[in-house]
């Protein structure tokens, strides 16, 4: 670890070899020796635990018409991949698309979330947007963009249940008179008595 002329401290470490078999450094910044200190402390835990440490600037957006691409299409119906293609386009990327992958965090899907809401999109849709980026989500942390998943951080939007409602004794009695001498009258009748 060093000082730098415009009194930043630097410290590096290396990252492995490139493929002329030469030494890949990486070097990070701090204002004092202890902020530089913490970095390298944090970028030799990513090391040791497998994540990437090269700086990758690959941004939502990108990331998500690759994943559409390459995980998304082959795995799941054409309409399903239709529905995902438009919550990409209309929701997720017009919110956080112009964030890179490794700078996206819990607030930015809250973000997004609130911005739903905001053009009044319904809380179903608002579900299953949030299904979609997680699911996208879950392959950038299998594939070494994240370390974390930042939808398993934020709650799934919930849906307001609608109040069941049921026939009284008027309205069944109406409903078996109206299904007397209809070919389907059993059908009413075992609706009826099973609370169907």
């Amino acid at each position: 670890m060093s000082r730098r002329k415009d009194g930043r401290w630097v410290a590096t470490v290396t990252i492995g070899r490139d493929a002329n078999g030469r030494l890949k450094r990486r070097a990070v910044y701090g204002r004092t020796q202890r902020d530089a200190l913490a970095r390298l402390q944090e970028l030799q835990s990513d090391l040791a635990a497998g994540r990437p440490v090269t700086p990758d600037r690959t941004r939502v957006s990108d990331f998500l018409e690759r994943w559409l691409e390459d995980a998304a299409r082959p795995s799941i119906a054409f309409n399903t991949l239709r529905m995902y293609e438009g919550f990409v386009k209309n929701h997720i990327v017009p919110a956080v698309g112009g964030i890179t992958v490794r700078r996206l965090s819990a607030a930015n899907v809250l973000f997004l979330q609130s911005e739903m809401e905001r053009k009044g999109a319904s809380p179903r849709l608002r579900q299953m947007v949030h299904a979609t980026l997680r699911r996208a989500l879950r392959d950038a942390v299998q594939w070494g963009m994240l370390a974390r998943n930042p939808c398993d951080l934020v709650k799934r939007p919930r849906a307001a249940r609608g109040e069941a409602s049921y026939l009284d004794a008027d309205q069944v009695r109406a409903l078996l008179a109206a299904a007397k001498g209809d070919p389907l009258e059993a059908l009413v009748v075992l609706a009826v008595s099973t609370g169907l």
